[in-house]
């Protein structure tokens, strides 16, 4: 996943994946400083790229919650 530029040049927002889950970042243009903005504690992935709203106030991704559950399905073949 690349990064996403914020709409006042200040910030690059990108989704981090470590161990299992996918975090959101925020890193600094100017010194290059980053902020870890989301903590999902379990298995998550972001779908997309994030985006970010036009004032630059927030931040958007498509968040998949991940389950490792095994099911069956009976009868759905002929």
């Amino acid at each position: 996943m690349g990064y996403t530029l914020s709409p006042d040049d200040r910030w690059l927002a990108a989704a981090l994946k470590d161990a299992g889950t996918t975090n959101i970042l925020v890193i600094s243009t100017g010194d290059g400083s980053f902020r870890q903005i989301t903590d999902f504690k379990r298995p998550t992935l972001i779908a997309r790229q994030v985006s970010w709203s036009r004032d630059g106030k927030f931040i958007y991704a498509a968040v998949v919650d991940v389950d490792a559950d095994i099911m069956s399905f009976d009868g759905i073949l002929p």
